[in-house]
């Protein structure tokens, strides 16, 4: 009698046993799909920067030349879940979701609406819903860094445009050397610890065709135009009288290579 409630207990134990690891597999399987059927491919994870973009500036030495800028200037998406995408565009970044159509092709939506799609290779091409433009894009980092308001690719277009050491040839303030740096800091004027360039629409708005460049110090910040010859930058006052726009040298400087 003891044996056979020994064996009972045993088959029970293994019955208990087996729909335990038959959860566990359901489970598993359940999970990997869902996974696969949301998660980032891995080809997408890091961050991107619309290359065509800084292409075009780089081949003009001018933002306000190109006369067009894309959606997002940055993309970068974290690993894990679709809605993770942190693009960066003129004026700030936002959060967007991420949904596949079919393989190697996405749509970035934000709330209900759709912003364009997301046709990826080794590069990835971006096609805007509302303007119909298409921009390609290239993976400058293939780790998530959170939401650094397009920092890299600030630090880009500085070293395309402007970053680099000069002597000043005219302009006060000015000491023997003064270094841009590509991460936006400045040494040797006066008054000013950092600058940023722009690349939207909204801050052209009377200074065309030359670009405009904003000065920051502690007290202060200072909008100007700027424009590039050979080696010369010459930074410019903006004043405005009706439809008249003028512009008054301020800074000459000289690169030094």
């Amino acid at each position: 009698m003891h044996v056979h409630k020994t064996v009972r207990g045993n088959r029970l134990k293994i019955a208990l046993f087996s729909l335990g690891l038959f959860i566990v597999a359901i489970a598993g399987l359940y999970y990997f799909l869902s996974f696969k059927k949301t998660h980032i491919t891995p080809t997408l994870e890091g961050t991107w920067i619309c290359q065509q973009f800084l292409d075009s500036i780089a081949a003009k030495r001018s933002v306000a030349a190109v006369k067009v800028s894309p959606m997002f200037v940055q993309i970068s998406f974290k690993k894990g879940w679709t809605d993770s995408v942190m693009c960066t565009g003129i004026a700030s970044t936002y959060r967007m979701q991420l949904i596949k159509q079919k393989k190697g092709k996405y749509l970035l939506t934000r709330f209900t609406d759709t912003l364009g799609t997301i046709k990826l290779k080794k590069i990835f091409s971006f096609e805007e819903k509302w303007s119909g433009m298409k921009w390609t894009y290239i993976k400058v980092d293939s780790v998530f860094k959170g939401m650094d308001q397009g920092k890299v690719f600030h630090r880009s277009l500085n070293r395309i445009l402007i970053a680099g050491k000069y002597q000043p040839l005219k302009g006060t303030s000015l000491l023997k050397e003064i270094v841009f740096s590509d991460s936006g800091s400045v040494e040797g004027i006066k008054g000013f610890a950092k600058y940023k360039l722009c690349y939207g629409k909204d801050c052209f708005r009377g200074t065309l065709p030359k670009d405009v460049i904003f000065m920051e110090g502690s007290k202060r910040t200072v909008h100007l135009a700027f424009d590039l010859a050979a080696d010369t930058l010459n930074v410019y006052t903006v004043s405005r009288s009706d439809t008249v726009t003028q512009f008054k040298l301020y800074w000459k400087l000289l690169r030094i290579k």
